[in-house]
């Protein structure tokens, strides 16, 4: 290690990877000499959780799979695990109960047991996640955290003051001393530096998790697609309010809001929603389908002609990209880092104002089916083209390999 060895004018640079020949550098790709150990955790998966859990997961089973690499998961709380397709991975239960810290002894186990290169932590203001990190620490493992969107200003409004005094206590220490931070977009890394992080950063945008088979095209009318969380950031007010505005443009269209419901938080959200709809005369025009499993989430894609998602806050937006997939235009604002949507000419990306959200719902609706059909294939294309989780695994794992090299870790 960190040789360098010199023979008939070539100089070879071991630790570097690099060969010199006459005053020539010749920089070689990093190869390991074993397989590389990763370690992915999660407080839990639970499937009101969204977006992040399906990356999460995805993620995970895109790691699994390259050559060279061992994968384990370590779920806090696995409630829910099984539902999700892991590929090669090796799944460690936790013994958490939802709400709780995990006290136990299982995470140092099994960091013990697996002697990871890098661990890959999943998720911000977690008590439990700090141990861990804390565990990693003493045992000089290099840690990567995901803030998951958590650290853009609109999350860190709400219930400001108790994320004040976790910066406080323990995350703004944990985020300095991790190997760097995943971040799925140039966006969410500004975020974590207004905050004070001056770190690395590994940048990997999500993957979309893809059907076996895509569902045929069912359309009956006009529809306009709503999927996500049922919460106050999602925007679901003011795709109600927009819809009132519209007046006749909207006539003969209706708007299905496929959602999931965590807490009771968003259960009094929903019934506000259903309120607002009732108040503006608008029952006709909604469709509150509410939760959908993954098979019929593919088909409520495949009956839409439109998707919107007018969010006050996305590190990624997950169903952006799968929207996208499925062949719809896109409306959604520049509160997701979804700026190429403009540039490929697959959708509109607004400040989010009620008048910029009815002026592009109008332009979209006011289209032919072939105009639509044309903007649908090209966010298609975009996604086939940079959000396949084959060729983001292999990203994450060569960042990975940097990391760990920069550490001195095993692989260095």
């Amino acid at each position: 290690r960190d040789y360098i060895y010199a023979w008939e004018g070539l100089q070879f640079d071991l630790s570097a990877n690099v060969l010199r020949r006459n005053g020539v550098v010749y920089q070689f790709a990093k190869t390991y000499p074993h397989e590389m150990r990763i370690l992915q955790v999660a407080l839990g998966v639970s499937p009101t959780a969204g977006g992040p859990v399906r990356s999460i997961t995805g993620l995970t089973r895109a790691l699994s799979n390259v050559s060279g690499c061992a994968v384990d998961f370590f779920v806090h709380d696995p409630d829910g695990v099984e539902r999700f397709d892991l590929g090669n991975t090796r799944v460690i239960r936790g013994h958490r109960v939802a709400g709780t810290v995990d006290r136990s002894d299982d995470f140092a186990n099994e960091l013990d047991a697996f002697m990871p290169d890098v661990v890959h932590f999943h998720g911000l203001w977690s008590w439990t996640l700090h141990l861990d990190q804390v565990a990693c620490r003493k045992r000089g493992i290099p840690y990567v955290i995901a803030p998951r969107g958590s650290l853009d200003a609109w999350s860190l409004r709400q219930k400001w003051w108790k994320k004040r005094v976790a910066l406080a206590l323990f995350q703004m220490r944990d985020l300095r001393l991790s190997a760097a931070l995943h971040v799925t977009a140039t966006m969410e890394k500004t975020h974590c530096k207004r905050i004070g992080y001056d770190g690395k950063f590994i940048l990997c945008p999500n993957g979309v998790n893809l059907p076996a088979s895509m569902p045929m095209i069912q359309r009956a009318g006009r529809r306009v697609l709503f999927m996500s969380r049922m919460h106050p950031k999602k925007g679901v007010i003011e795709l109600v309010e927009a819809w009132h505005r519209l007046g006749r443009v909207s006539d003969g269209w209706v708007c299905e809001l496929v959602y999931t419901l965590n807490g009771p938080e968003e259960v009094e959200y929903e019934a506000k929603i259903r309120g607002l709809v009732e108040r503006l005369g608008l029952e006709k025009s909604f469709v509150f389908t509410g939760e959908l499993d993954d098979e019929s989430k593919w088909q409520a894609y495949r009956r839409a002609d439109l998707f919107v998602l007018p969010t006050h806050s996305e590190n990624f937006g997950i169903v952006i990209a799968e929207a996208a997939y499925a062949g719809l235009p896109v409306i959604t604002t520049t509160n997701a880092p979804w700026d190429e949507l403009i540039q490929r000419q697959a959708g509109w990306w607004i400040d989010l104002t009620l008048e910029n959200l009815v002026h592009a719902m109008a332009a979209a609706m006011k289209m032919s089916d072939r105009e639509r059909s044309a903007m649908g294939e090209n966010a298609h294309a975009l996604v086939v083209e940079k959000y396949s989780w084959d060729s983001l695994a292999e990203s994450m794992v060569k960042q990975y390999g940097d990391l760990i090299s920069q550490q001195g870790g095993r692989h260095a």
